[in-house]
């Protein structure tokens, strides 16, 4: 099987400078660039530069699915946006298998999601899985808790049987379920098929998950 990776970046606050265009060319000139988009393509080789760093330095979204098994979606938002304490619950960390991380600087924060299987995916193919994603973000700075939880579901098996079989590792505690699981939209059945989660687990989760009620509070405040 040959190798692929795919890494696309897009911005959604405001669109790249001339300077930024011209960083982001120096990574690779086969990259796919515009105002608002970068993706790179690789059948060989990798990508040069730190993908989260690009994505802080640049970015609002990062994509990146390599098809050794390999997939990961991280957001920027502006600092003061989010708390660590609205994600913390629903992120259990850098592990072998997974990450749910969070990291801040000055200017932003980064909610990074990865899933690193071992089996491989076979052909794929990226272009095009990170618009419909995209939405999340906005959702997300609402604190619509669904994606955080469906990740956290993605997760939560395997570190379960981590505490299982390590008394040293703690206990599996489930965050609250949130309101709408039963609700999704196309973007987080985007989500949900993009990390491949399972849908009895999400059946399951859907009976403790209460409907969404309506807010009028708007995203700029």
């Amino acid at each position: 099987m040959s190798e692929y990776q795919y890494y696309e970046f897009q911005t959604i606050d405001r669109p790249l400078t001339t300077e930024q265009q011209a960083e982001i060319r120096r990574l690779s000139s086969r990259v796919e660039l515009s105002a608002s988009r970068a993706a790179f393509n690789y059948a060989y080789g990798s990508f040069r530069g730190d993908p989260l760093k690009v994505l802080e330095q640049h970015f609002d979204a990062l994509l990146y699915i390599a098809n050794w098994g390999s997939k990961q979606l991280a957001f920027r938002f502006p600092a003061g946006a989010l708390t660590l304490e609205q994600l913390q619950p629903y992120l259990l960390g850098d592990e072998e298998s997974y990450v749910g991380d969070v990291h801040t600087t000055k200017q932003h924060l980064v909610l990074n999601l990865e899933i690193r299987e071992e089996e491989g995916y076979g052909w794929i193919e990226g272009d095009g899985l990170l618009d419909p994603l995209i939405p999340l973000r906005e959702a997300i700075l609402r604190d619509d808790l669904r994606a955080r939880y469906l990740f956290w579901l993605r997760c939560a098996p395997e570190r379960a049987a981590w505490a299982d079989d390590d008394e040293e590792v703690e206990p599996l505690v489930e965050p609250p379920v949130p309101p709408g699981l039963g609700q999704l939209d196309p973007a987080l059945q985007a989500f949900a098929e993009f990390f491949a989660i399972d849908q009895d687990l999400i059946a399951a989760a859907v009976e403790a998950s209460p409907s969404l009620t309506a807010t009028q509070e708007p995203l700029e405040r």
